[in-house]
């Protein structure tokens, strides 16, 4: 099944890919993953970070009988210091928005590696086990700003 292409925009950003006046369509698991990382899930009023009053997330997930929600809690550090402790929520966050890949048999296994990738950086990478032992590999990066994840 085809996704709507995702692509990078100056590396900052994710937008629709065109082509030729059309959406242009992709059948690997890149816009899945963006999605699944990169879309707010919704927290409970704990997880909040201070000051946020927001729970977000997606608002079809109210609908979901399965409780299958979209999206990663890594927005919910933004407002953080890089510490051993913020990777390392970084990477379950990931961990656990990809865990529907292995649910759904679309991976057998997915390996996330987090780390600090300069002084207001860090670095998201996976590895995602397909079923007939091909390797899937992407890498994302994440700046912090004066306001947290740019």
């Amino acid at each position: 099944m085809s996704d709507i292409k995702l692509d990078t925009q100056n590396g900052l950003s994710f937008d629709i890919t065109m082509e030729s006046n059309d959406l242009k369509l992709d059948d690997s698991l890149k816009t899945a993953v963006i999605i699944s990382l990169f879309t707010d899930h919704r927290v409970v009023v704990d997880e909040l970070p201070t000051g946020e009053k927001d729970r977000r997330g997606w608002w079809a997930d109210a609908l979901n009988d399965d409780k299958d929600q979209i999206g990663s809690k890594l927005w919910t550090l933004k407002r953080e210091k890089i510490t051993q402790d913020l990777l390392d929520r970084a990477k379950r966050y990931c961990e656990e928005a990809l865990q529907w890949l292995i649910d759904d048999q679309i991976a057998q296994d997915i390996t996330v590696f987090v780390e600090r990738a300069g002084l207001y950086q860090i670095s998201i990478a996976m590895e995602i086990k397909r079923p007939h032992d091909d390797r899937i590999r992407y890498r994302y990066g994440f700046i912090w700003g004066s306001n947290g994840i740019q």
